[in-house]
This record gives C-alpha cells, sequence and structure tokens, in this order.
C-alpha cells in the first residue's frame, strides 16, 4: 500500500491520520464487543472535531457492477455514493480483511448507526496515489469525542424505510 499525498480538499485534523489510510493503522481505535449489540469500533483516545478518524476500506466499484453482482439482502458493509462528476460508485467492504491489507480487520465497517447519536460524519475526498487518484471515505468527528466513546454515524435511514418492518430495530434510533 501506498501512502497519500495531500488530498485537493485537505480536512482538518493530524495528516498523520491521512496516512493512515495506505497502512490501514489507524490510532486511538478499538474493535470492541457490546452486549446486544455486536462489533462496534470504541476510541482509546479523545478526538476534537474536524479530526479525522478513519476511514470506509474496501474495493471500490461502480453501483452498476455491484447491482449486478449483489441481491439487496447482500448490501451489509457497501458505502454508496456520487463522485464529484455525479458518477455513481460503491466501496464494499464485504470481507473482514481487505486483499490489500489481509494482516488487519478495518474499522469503518463496524462502525454501527445513529440518526440521534452519531459523532461522526463520512466525507469523500480525492487522493493522490503513485498508481493514480482514488477516492476515499473518510470519518470526521462532527464534535469532541472522549476516550472510551462508540464511534456512530447516521447511515442515512429511519424505520419507516423499512415499510413497517422495522419497528422494533433497536438500532435505528
Amino acid at each position: 500500500a501506498i501512502p497519500p499525498s495531500t488530498p485537493h480538499r485537505k480536512p482538518s485534523g493530524r495528516m498523520d491520520h491521512m496516512a493512515a489510510h495506505g497502512s490501514q493503522r489507524w490510532k486511538g481505535l478499538v474493535i470492541s464487543h457490546i452486549e446486544g449489540k455486536g462489533r462496534a469500533v470504541l476510541t482509546t483516545r479523545s478526538f476534537k472535531a474536524g479530526e479525522v478518524l478513519c476511514d470506509y476500506h474496501g474495493e471500490v466499484v461502480t453501483s452498476d457492477q455491484t447491482h449486478a453482482a449483489t441481491s439487496l439482502k447482500e448490501t451489509d458493509f457497501m458505502f454508496f455514493y456520487k463522485n464529484g462528476a455525479g458518477e455513481k460508485f460503491c466501496i464494499d467492504a464485504h470481507l473482514d480483511k481487505c486483499p490489500c491489507h489481509p494482516d488487519r480487520e478495518t474499522f469503518g465497517r463496524l462502525i454501527n448507526h445513529s440518526r440521534k447519536r452519531p459523532n461522526i460524519r463520512p466525507r469523500l475526498f480525492s487522493l493522490k496515489f503513485e498508481s493514480g487518484e482514488r477516492d476515499v471515505l473518510l470519518f470526521m468527528a462532527i464534535r469532541d469525542i472522549k476516550a472510551g466513546e462508540e464511534l456512530l454515524f447516521n447511515y442515512g435511514v429511519n424505520r419507516k424505510n423499512y415499510c413497517g418492518e422495522g419497528l422494533d430495530l433497536e438500532w435505528n434510533d
């Protein structure tokens, strides 16, 4: 993996977090198990608002490629987005360990949802690598985060998205 150079739009926070995209060695995070919820990402240090915490790491494919290869029930661990040119893409993070980092589990795919209490948000950046420019989705703190907090972001869904079937989904607050 090749560490990125300076992005076109630089997020606030420490640039060593930007370099961590290439190595997947994000500092201050740990994967934990929360009773009744499953795996989660917790902080081991504090983060300031605007600071980069980690990325959503996986294979970038076109939206059409994704829809052709998966069923609706297989869309867990996929992040759909439009790039600056309006093209539809997906970051497919199905695998616990990606092919480019087979020795480590990535954090972004394990961040849980909260519509009411998010403390991070995803932001799309275009980074230059030796192999060329690539879209990277970085999670940034939307407020100061204390050590020991669970990372949460709004997936953009709510209970009404499930046609009445999701009204009892506690995770979908």
